[in-house]
């Protein structure tokens, strides 16, 4: 994000514009919301620095990415020991340690359900 100033349109930018938006829609999908931010930042400056006809093309080719099945999250496989949740997201058991692992989550939704 920190290449492209709206100022200044350099050529080899302009070249791969949409390839730029695709890579800051990628950006858009990741769970952390700072990357997501970054990523948006990315989409709007590509559209600053375009001209009134790529402009245009930019927005059909964002409305396609989004309203498409490529803005899903990529699967991806889980054991009992992936973290699900960084930091403290949902807080802590009963027992005072932090909820993160899939692990943790099926423990604790078990012992809900009984």
């Amino acid at each position: 994000v920190q290449i492209i100033d709206p100022r200044h349109r350099h050529p080899s930018i302009l070249k791969r514009v949409f390839e730029l938006q695709n890579a800051f829609c990628e950006l858009v999908k990741d769970k952390l919301e700072t990357t997501q931010e970054m990523g948006s930042q990315g989409i709007s400056l590509i559209y600053q620095i375009s001209g009134e006809d790529m402009k245009k093309q930019l927005v059909e080719n964002l409305v396609e990415t989004l309203t498409s099945s490529t803005l899903k999250p990529k699967r991806m496989k889980i054991s009992q020991d992936t973290e699900m949740f960084e930091g403290d997201t949902l807080g802590k058991d009963p027992n005072g340690k932090k909820i993160s692992t899939y692990k943790h989550l099926c423990a604790i939704a078990s012992d809900i359900g009984q």
